[in-house]
């Protein structure tokens, strides 16, 4: 055997044992993961039947205990059947950790804020659909992010989401609706909507997003980061123009938006950009660090 297969053959070994390592450590904290998701339900659920079965999955799950547990914590998510709203969103909770499509229709009605008044459970049941996928109930999550419908704005926001995380083309047109500060007043859910419509990559959130990279249009620096970031994700070369304006410090005050702008651009590629992401190197004009650097990799 050749010197250099054998030095092949050594950094290849090499490879897959990092791989090996890599694979065993994402297992181990997903199993970490649902391990806490497990207790947190002891905690807060009671009666024997459910604590006897959420210790079965403790201890190995098998498929007639998955059966049982999902059964079990479908009926703890029901208010008139569990008057603790803590032990109903660890219910809704588990129910997204354990992937039964059994579980959908009831995390839906847990979404309409007449059935169920908390708001911390409705989340977790945007959460729960959101880990199962399902992406049948667009229409209902669409409706949640109606501030008329859905009061909580952090609810909302996980609507956004999941929306975005689940794919929902169809929803593009209400997310956009969500970036106007005029329909929704919360700034953290216009950035959700603002992070859903890049993933999403319709073309029709570009010019909505564009205006909101505007300070005198929207005040959340932290929505203008996220539209930036969003256009850099649909790659529109409609948008360089603003991105460019967005790099000037006496325009964008936030650093987190001027750093967001500057991938953007770099995502984008486009020559033009060069000249503004050369002067935003320049600590005289630009003082922020983390700028000064994104904009370096954007070059």
């Amino acid at each position: 055997m050749s010197e250099w297969l054998a030095q092949e053959l050594a950094r290849e070994e090499s490879r897959s044992r990092r791989l090996r390592r890599q694979q065993a450590a994402c297992l181990e904290r997903e199993e970490a993961e649902y391990q806490s998701t497990v207790h947190d339900a002891l905690v807060t659920l009671t009666g024997p039947s459910v604590q006897a079965a959420l210790r079965t999955l403790l201890q190995g799950p098998k498929l007639e205990d998955r059966t049982h547990a999902v059964e079990v914590l479908i009926h703890h998510l029901e208010p008139g059947n569990e008057k603790n709203s803590a032990a109903r969103a660890s219910a809704a909770r588990m129910l997204g950790r354990l992937g039964d499509s059994r579980a959908v229709k009831s995390l839906v009605r847990s979404l309409n804020p007449m059935c169920e008044g908390d708001s911390e459970v409705r989340g977790r049941a945007v959460t729960a659909l959101r880990r199962l996928g399902a992406r049948s109930v667009a229409g209902v999550l669409v409706q949640s992010l109606d501030p008329a419908y859905e009061p909580e704005g952090k609810t909302r926001g996980r609507v956004a989401k999941a929306l975005g995380q689940l794919g929902e083309v169809s929803a593009v047109g209400t997310l956009v609706h969500s970036l106007d500060s005029n329909f929704e007043r919360n700034g953290v859910v216009r950035g959700s909507a603002a992070t859903a419509l890049g993933q999403l990559g319709d073309s029709g959130a570009v010019v909505p997003l564009i205006r909101s990279l505007d300070p005198s249009h929207e005040s959340d620096g932290v929505t203008r980061a996220a539209a930036a970031k969003a256009l850099g994700r649909l790659a529109d070369f409609r948008a360089i123009a603003t991105l460019i304006q967005s790099l000037d410090p006496s325009y964008e005050e936030r650093g987190d938006a001027r750093g967001s702008a500057a991938t953007a651009l770099g995502q984008l590629g486009d020559p033009g950009a060069v000249e503004a992401l050369i002067q935003s190197l320049d600590p005289s004009y630009e003082e922020n660090g983390v700028v000064r650097g994104s904009a370096a990799t954007a070059l």
